[in-house]
C-alpha cells in the first residue's frame, strides 16, 4: 500500500506539471515575472530562480498566502520569500544528512513540488512515508562541494529548504501548497 501511495503522489505531481507546463508553445523570455492584480505570469520566471535542486520543472517554486474571501491567492517565488515563515503539508521522505556539511535528502513532497527539510529528524521521529505539516522558516542554502575521504568532490546546486521548527504528523493535508500566513 506504501508504494501504491508513493505511485499516486508521483503521477499526480508529474501531471499537473504536464497539465500546468502546456502554454501553447508561446514563451516571451522576459527576465521578470509579470503581474496581473494578484495573478502572478510564471512564463517570465527569472533564470536563477529555476537553477536550483528542488523545482518541479518546468514551474518554479511559488509561495502561497492563505485562501482569500473571493476564493484566490497572493503569490510570490520562493526567492521573494527567503526568511519568511512558512507551512507545507505533504508527505515526508528521505533522510537526515550524513554530515552536517552534506545536503539533506529529508523532504516534503507537496501538491507543488518538494521541499528539502533541515532542523528536525524524520527517522528518529519515525514519520518517512506519513503525512505531515512542516512549520518553519524558509531559507536558500548556496551551491557547495561535498567531499567523501580520497573520491572526487562533488558538487551540490543551491537548494531552497525549510529550517523546521515543527514537525506534526497529520491524517490528510488541507492545503497542499507551500504556504506564507503572512501573504494576506
Amino acid at each position: 500500500m506504501r508504494t501504491f501511495g508513493i505511485a499516486f503522489i508521483g503521477l499526480s505531481v508529474l501531471a499537473s506539471v504536464a497539465v500546468a507546463g502546456d502554454r501553447g508553445g508561446k514563451t516571451t523570455g522576459q527576465p521578470v515575472p509579470t503581474r496581473k492584480g494578484n495573478v502572478l505570469d510564471l512564463r517570465d520566471v527569472p533564470a536563477a530562480e529555476l537553477d536550483t535542486k528542488n523545482e518541479s520543472w518546468p514551474l518554479p517554486g511559488v509561495v502561497y498566502g492563505p485562501i482569500l474571501p473571493g476564493g484566490g491567492r497572493r503569490a510570490r517565488l520562493r526567492s521573494q520569500m527567503v526568511g519568511s515563515r512558512v507551512r507545507v503539508e505533504g508527505m515526508a521522505a528521505g533522510e537526515p544528512p550524513l554530515q552536517p556539511a552534506h545536503m539533506t535528502s529529508q523532504r516534503v513532497a507537496y501538491e507543488g513540488g518538494i521541499i528539502f527539510v533541515k532542523g528536525v529528524d524524520f527517522a528518529r521521529r519515525d514519520v518517512g512515508g506519513k503525512t505531515v505539516r512542516v512549520v518553519g522558516t524558509l531559507r536558500l542554502e548556496g551551491e557547495s562541494v561535498m567531499e567523501f575521504g580520497g573520491r572526487e568532490p562533488i558538487k551540490v546546486q543551491k537548494y531552497y529548504y525549510l529550517d523546521a521548527e515543527s514537525l506534526t504528523v497529520i491524517h490528510r493535508v488541507r492545503d497542499p501548497v507551500l504556504m506564507a500566513p503572512s501573504l494576506k
